[in-house]
């Protein structure tokens, strides 16, 4: 409700200023910032990367859930005086494997947030590059604030080739 009504402020603020008496004219244009993180090739890249490093991972994991395993077989074929050290090693390695799930989920985690992060800079920075080349008074997201708006003036597909274009230059 609140960003609605900043919307509608901010759009009452721009007719009343170019209706003002200045010859300039609004040009406005949309983008679905959805769509444009979901083509640009960095995006795909760092995907990709980012299952790896999970699947490498689930690899580790495995291995310590196949130890455990090992271990309750062993388990059940040792006396009573042995099952006590052997179920403290089960214990053991259920913990490390606790720590480990932990450890990699935050990890991801963290690297995700800053593959997103650092994607979204570039996409903000495309944008309002574009927007100033282009002489746009504004540029907003699709997403949320546009009840219509005429395909002319949605630019996702030229700023995600920008990207595109830049990101293979790199």
């Amino acid at each position: 409700m609140k960003k609605l009504l900043i919307f509608i402020i901010l759009l009452v603020f721009v007719f009343g200023y170019t209706n003002a008496g200045y010859s300039e004219t609004l040009k406005v244009g949309y983008v679905n910032l959805g769509k444009i993180f979901d083509e640009y090739e960095k995006t795909k890249e760092y995907d990709k990367v980012l299952e790896s490093q999970g699947g490498q991972k689930q690899k580790e994991r495995d291995k310590l859930v196949n130890e455990i395993k090992r271990l309750k077989d062993e388990l059940e074929l040792l006396s009573d005086k042995g099952k006590e050290e052997k179920q403290n090693q089960i214990d053991s390695k259920v913990t490390e494997l606790r720590k480990f799930d932990t450890d990699v989920r935050e990890e991801l985690s963290r690297q995700r947030d800053n593959f997103l992060k650092e994607i979204l800079k570039e996409i903000q920075a495309t944008v309002e590059e574009y927007g100033q080349k282009e002489k746009y008074t504004m540029i907003v997201r699709s997403e949320g604030m546009v009840i219509y708006g005429d395909k002319s003036v949605d630019l996702t597909d030229q700023v995600i080739k920008v990207l595109n274009e830049r990101y293979k230059k790199k």
